[in-house]
């Protein structure tokens, strides 16, 4: 076995290893249909994920913890919140 796939395999066991601890963070594009409820579901987890959207009106209604999408209610976006606020606990 070579030294470059004795790194690669060493990098890759690293990386299953930092995703079985949750100890990276999640970056979303988009929280709409799809980045939204993906949020949510990385979130429940137990993930640390920060979502970005260009749209600030839907930033603002998130953030207050209102969801502009029918099958997300706002208690299960307040309870992802809450998770991420308070550090994934």
């Amino acid at each position: 076995m070579s030294s470059q796939s004795t790194g690669a395999s060493k990098q890759f066991a690293e990386l299953i290893t930092w995703i079985e601890r949750r100890e990276f963070t999640i970056g979303i594009v988009g929280m709409r249909y799809v980045g939204l409820p993906l949020a949510i579901t990385t979130v429940q987890e137990g993930f640390n994920v920060v979502g970005f959207d260009i749209n600030a009106a839907r930033v603002d209604l998130l953030s207050a913890g209102q969801s502009a999408i029918e099958h997300i209610d706002d208690a299960m976006l307040d309870k992802a919140l809450a998770k991420t606020v308070s550090g994934n606990q």
